[in-house]
């Protein structure tokens, strides 16, 4: 159910995707679409593709947005080299995309046993343009859900929005405060950039609301990704257990044109990336995406669990923890 009603509101069967979107309701957004708590749009229904669907099914749209700027960010991929992160792991295309789009089932994150941080555990989950492994220069523009479990076991979930680099660079990510998430929910993230500007957008298709952020931007980096991070904060946080992730029906295009092809992962040209953290006293490999789904648009990220190597960090003679 969650799956087809994803595919009707995105309308990927037809491998259409939107195309402008002339708001219906709200005031001008301000540069950075929250600032103001009004920066949400009402996509009309000559949109096309997935605002013209969503709204076909009667999705509730957000007409105001409420906002946090979090001091959480989730910037381009440190990379060991172009395989391995120390904090991404999904899958990467190397294309001019001003588009992409991703969906995925919003995981249970619990804290790793035997843990390693005494601080908490953190996890993203996102789709976005522009901040890929050799992207260039370019804007990251980047929409998904936050799962985090505390140093009390307590855990926290929550949908953003995030520019990173460029002239609208919103400083860190913006969490969305009146639209909801849980573990189990099936939500999708939209990043696009035109000629006017760029637009974030999420919805959650268990409830049936989504919002539209328009946002100042300059063009994004020369890559589409779709991600499970650790993020960032005065250092790359502890990645939570987020056991899998399952991503479908994503898909990026080089142009934002109404009815226009959305391609497959698989058919840009697609990068695997695993991620590494150090954890007791090493690094080690703590996420790995699974192979692609038979349409290319798929595929599952899996934990691993890191293992003590020796005396752990922070005894005598070992390195502080992170």
């Amino acid at each position: 159910m969650r799956r087809s009603r994803w595919l009707a509101a995105l309308a990927i069967a037809g491998c259409l995707i939107a195309g402008a979107v002339p708001a219906t309701a709200a005031a001008a957004p301000s540069a950075d679409g929250c600032a103001s708590a009004r920066g949400a749009v009402v996509p009309s229904a000559a949109s096309g593709g997935l605002f013209a669907e969503a709204l076909s099914r009667h999705v509730t749209w957000l007409t105001t947005l409420s906002c946090t700027a979090t001091g959480i960010r989730h910037d381009g991929a440190p990379r060991v080299n172009n395989l391995l992160s120390n904090n991404w792991s999904g899958y990467q295309v190397t294309q001019r995309a001003n588009y992409a789009q991703g969906g995925w089932t919003v995981p249970t994150v619990t804290a790793p046993l035997p843990g390693y941080s005494n601080t908490g555990y953190y996890s993203s989950t996102w789709a976005g343009i522009g901040g890929g492994f050799n992207a260039g220069n370019g804007a990251l523009i980047q929409a998904g859900t936050t799962q985090d479990v505390a140093a009390n076991g307590a855990t926290t979930y929550y949908a953003w929005y995030e520019i990173v680099g460029g002239i609208g660079d919103t400083g860190s990510e913006r969490r969305i405060n009146n639209l909801p998430v849980h573990p189990g929910d099936f939500v999708g993230g939209v990043g696009l950039y035109t000629a006017s500007g760029a637009q974030a957008g999420v919805c959650n298709f268990t409830i049936g609301t989504c919002v539209s952020v328009p946002l100042t931007s300059s063009p994004p980096g020369t890559t589409a990704e779709w991600v499970v991070e650790a993020p960032y904060s005065g250092g790359i946080l502890p990645l939570a257990d987020f056991h899998t992730v399952t991503f479908a029906n994503s898909c990026w295009a080089l142009a934002y044109v109404q009815g226009g092809s959305c391609s497959s992962i698989r058919a840009g040209g697609a990068q695997p990336i695993s991620m590494q953290q150090y954890a007791f006293g090493s690094y080690q490999t703590v996420a790995i995406p699974g192979a692609l789904s038979a349409d290319g648009g798929g595929f599952t990220d899996g934990y691993y669990q890191p293992t003590p190597q020796g005396p752990p960090c922070g005894h005598p003679g070992q390195p502080a923890c992170p």
